[in-house]
């Protein structure tokens, strides 16, 4: 009857029923919407990134980071920002390749900043290595003294072993102060040489003496002392050469050589970018020209400690004592130097077309290569610390790119605290992305300013 308390009527039956018409019609274009993103590859792109800390010495560990800021500047516009699990990924999902190209940036407060721009989904998973921007942090001064020098006029130096960018060097007469950490048992390396010599095809030099000794763990400063009178450390000399480059107006062959040998020097796990090397073994007492000025001829004595990890050569063109900017490059290869040609090939360096005042942080920045097959990365640096030319934010561009953009930091992270406010330093590096026999393959352009 009219009057009951049934709320249904006839008219009421057809707009339900419509309404779930309409319902249904909605869900079946949801689907076929989704269907068709999937078929056309939109709104199922997934990007994976691995975000690991500076290496630990001495193990050379590359620690996941946990709580890392993660922020992905999606295809076509857009950001999405998550953090890392304890494990030091995140992802990031439902966005579309198609619609360009994206960027990926990480770091966390107390270490520096990473990433990786003109990701396209080709790439694969991302990792990305946040540098330490005061990487002796946290260590206690040492004071080495050196005594039964040869001569105290020598210039001499000390390392520890295991221990990324701990050294120094200056003339005998004076104490040589460096950072370790605490707690740890050291073995410190020594060397005395005579400095080195201008001759007619390139520089001589004399090295004297090696040897390695223990310090027992230290917890604040202490002293320690070098008795070059003590047995040194068994050692090697070869003498062997390798080519400068074929062209003949390559800058390259207007750079000194230098061939060093390390404990340890390799690339990060993302293969981008090399990082510092660890504690020397030994270096050139002679560098000079070939006759016919094709090749660089090298005579290196090196130590072969008991239990040295490693090692590798690096055969280096630059002007010695460049770090304040000068482009260089080198060539890694793993063992100890070889006597005889070398055949590896060195790196051309790329050429920056750097403005001539002050390059803006976010600016666009653009290179020349002269090699294939090379991943550039722009490294943003400091001096703020006592490590000369740290790395506080590296850019990685993807393979034989010639420009990049630095993306914007990740919300909540302190950028003024990390790069400060007065100019800074960029360099292009280039890093050949397959060496083949050779450990690395590596070369930076010179630095130039850059305005945070």
């Amino acid at each position: 009857s009219w009057g009951c308390d049934d709320d249904s009527s006839p008219a009421a039956d057809d707009a339900a029923a419509g309404d779930a018409d309409a319902h249904a019609e909605d869900a079946d274009a949801d689907a076929h919407a989704e269907d068709a993103d999937a078929d056309e590859g939109g709104a199922t792109g997934t990007l994976n990134v691995l975000v690991l800390g500076p290496p630990v010495w001495p193990d050379y560990q590359w620690n996941p980071v946990e709580d890392a800021l993660v922020a992905f500047d999606l295809p076509g516009g857009g950001r999405s920002e998550t953090t890392t699990d304890a494990a030091g990924r995140a992802t990031f999902d439902r966005f579309d390749w198609a619609a360009g190209a994206g960027a990926v940036t990480a770091g966390k407060n107390g270490l520096g900043l990473a990433s990786e721009v003109g990701l396209d989904g080709t790439q694969g998973d991302v990792t990305l290595v946040l540098p330490d921007p005061d990487p002796r942090a946290g260590r206690v001064e040492l004071t080495v003294s050196a005594v039964n020098m040869t001569d105290v006029s020598h210039p001499w130096e000390v390392m520890a072993v295991g221990v990324d960018q701990v050294y120094a060097s200056g003339g005998g007469a004076f104490d040589l102060v460096i950072d370790v950490p605490p707690g740890t048992p050291l073995t410190l390396h020594a060397g005395e040489w005579e400095g080195w010599t201008l001759t007619a095809d390139g520089l001589d030099n004399v090295i004297y003496s090696w040897v390695a000794q223990e310090v027992a763990p230290i917890s604040g400063p202490a002293t320690a002392e070098i008795d070059f009178a003590a047995p040194a450390l068994p050692s090697t000399t070869v003498s062997g050469s390798f080519p400068l480059p074929a062209d003949p107006d390559s800058p390259l062959r207007q750079r000194d050589a230098y061939v060093v040998v390390w404990t340890m020097i390799g690339p990060n796990p993302g293969r981008h970018f090399l990082p510092v090397a660890t504690t020397g073994l030994g270096g050139p007492t002679h560098i000079g020209r070939s006759v016919d000025g094709d090749s660089v001829e090298y005579t290196v004595q090196y130590v072969t400690p008991p239990g040295a990890v490693g090692p590798v050569t690096r055969y280096t063109m630059e002007t010695l004592g460049s770090s304040g900017g000068a482009p260089y490059s080198c060539v890694d290869v793993a063992g100890y130097p070889a006597s005889g040609a070398q055949t590896f090939t060195h790196l051309e360096v790329p050429t920056v077309h750097a403005p001539t005042t002050v390059h803006a942080l976010h600016d666009p920045v653009e290179w020349d290569l002269f090699d294939g097959g090379v991943t550039p990365t722009l490294h943003i640096r400091t001096t703020r610390v006592a490590v000369c030319d740290t790395d506080v934010w590296r850019v990685s561009a993807p393979t034989d790119a010639t420009s990049l953009v630095v993306p914007q930091p990740p919300a909540g992270f302190d950028t003024v605290a990390l790069l400060g406010t007065d100019l800074i330093r960029g360099r292009i590096g280039i890093l050949a992305d397959d060496p083949g026999d050779l450990q690395a393959n590596y070369a930076e352009s010179g630095c130039f300013l850059v305005q945070p």
